[in-house]
């Protein structure tokens, strides 16, 4: 189909498997299918595709970096990709076994990396990197600067934000890669409602809202 078509109702995309978790951004999407492998499709004019290349694709396209991550199964295969989130230049996905993967446009800190320097204002990353400083991975969401993560094991939980959050900031100052971290409240059994870090809380925005109650 041509690209730069727009349509107004609702119609089939062809994958090769059902469709497990959807996430749309605002110039691109990304569906994981229920054998955990990623596919993405829009624009990619800042990497945010994940394929290695900064090119538009109208179609979904399988991420095939991210083949044979995951929890390993006795077989020899992978379960894969549990959740994707796209920002608006960047991707995030968690993985069945907890780990975060980020790519596309960082210049923000909202990839992960750690802090940027002058030199790296405009970081991309081409393909999905692992987040080393991530571990557990249980819920996430991508905004427009940054990444939201919810880290377990549950009954403890512990939620990291990657990026810009502060209005005040400005566009070019060099952003530390965790620049807020919150832990479970002293006797809590429960995580935030997980519904508050969805796409929509964070699309668009500089800050992060987590509810501890």
């Amino acid at each position: 189909p041509d690209a730069a078509v727009t349509v107004c109702r609702p119609c089939t995309v062809a994958l090769g498997a059902q469709a497990w978790s959807v996430a749309a951004g605002p110039v691109h999407s990304a569906v994981v299918d229920s054998k955990g492998r990623l596919y993405t499709f829009g624009s990619g004019g800042r990497y945010q595709l994940g394929h290695g290349q900064a090119v538009d694709e109208p179609e979904p396209r399988l991420v095939e970096t991210l083949l044979g991550v995951g929890r390993l199964l006795p077989n020899g295969t992978s379960t894969g990709i549990r959740q994707v989130s796209c920002g608006t230049w960047h991707t995030a996905a968690i993985t069945t076994d907890g780990d975060l993967y980020t790519w596309g446009w960082g210049r923000f800190g909202q990839l992960g990396y750690g802090a940027s320097s002058g030199e790296d204002r405009d970081l991309v990353q081409p393909t999905p990197r692992l987040v080393t400083c991530v571990e557990h991975a249980q819920e996430l969401s991508a905004g427009a600067r940054h990444t939201a993560v919810v880290m377990g094991p549950m009954p403890s939980w512990k939620a990291l934000a990657l990026g810009v959050l502060s209005p005040d900031l400005d566009d070019d100052g060099n952003i530390d890669s965790l620049v807020q971290e919150e832990s479970s409240p002293a006797g809590s059994t429960s995580p935030p409602p997980l519904s508050l870090l969805g796409p929509k809380m964070f699309q668009g925005s500089k800050k992060a809202l987590l509810d501890q109650e």
